[in-house]
């Protein structure tokens, strides 16, 4: 059913393989084995695509598998609104691995990534490294936005959900707040309630850190 009402939202003859979860704005769909396609939720959450969609542009140019694209759709008559007007984004399709959350991964096959989770960090920490480069500071990294498949040696990785993702030294005003409680830095928790905080990469470090702890 979650498919049928996507196709109809998308407007478009595009093939949904299957229904792969949620995240907290966004249905996530199946389109193929490094294809997904992402429906805000409700009505409010498509400023979180919109900004995805233009974060990940800020980021096409990187080479890393553990950044998502965002892909053209390639079909005529799906929604202009949804090819081409970023401010009216009402889905997008993204290339990247189709695989489980790190944190699904860990609860029911960590036997097979306990030796290797190391390599995973790494790779998440490599793309963190590259987005800062270019100004762009993720702000909800967590187990849950880390995708892993495994591979003949270690883990194919993705770090996905930009949707919270801000520019480096821009301020979030007083007594905001981005990203997850369990995994934010500590200063999302204090100095916010008093005062604008700037964005800083130490923000996705410290997430990384709890991420690994958890």
């Amino acid at each position: 059913r979650k498919c049928q009402e996507a196709a109809q939202h998308v407007g478009g003859s595009i093939e949904i393989k299957s229904f792969l979860g949620f995240g907290g704005s966004s249905h996530i769909f199946k389109l193929g084995e490094q294809m997904v396609m992402k429906i805000p939720k409700y009505g409010q959450m498509v400023t979180y695509l919109t900004r995805e969609c233009e974060i990940l542009g800020k980021l096409a140019s990187c080479e890393k598998p553990s950044i998502p694209r965002v892909m053209p759709w390639g079909v005529s008559n799906v929604n202009l609104s949804i090819r081409n007007e970023i401010s009216q984004i009402k889905a997008l399709r993204l290339e990247g691995i189709v695989g489980r959350t790190l944190d699904t991964y860990c609860k029911y096959q960590c036997w097979e990534i306990r030796e290797k989770f190391h390599c995973v960090i790494r790779d998440v920490y490599d793309a963190l490294e590259y987005a800062h480069s270019k100004g762009v500071i993720h702000m909800d990294v967590k187990p849950g936005n880390i995708t892993v498949r495994p591979k003949k040696e270690g883990f194919d990785v993705l770090l996905g959900d930009w949707g919270c993702s801000r520019l480096r030294n821009e301020e979030i005003e007083r007594g905001g707040f981005v990203g997850t409680p369990a995994y934010a830095h500590d200063d999302l928790f204090g100095k916010i309630k008093n005062t604008a905080l700037m964005v800083e990469p130490d923000f996705d470090f410290a997430s990384l850190g709890y991420s690994w702890y958890h």
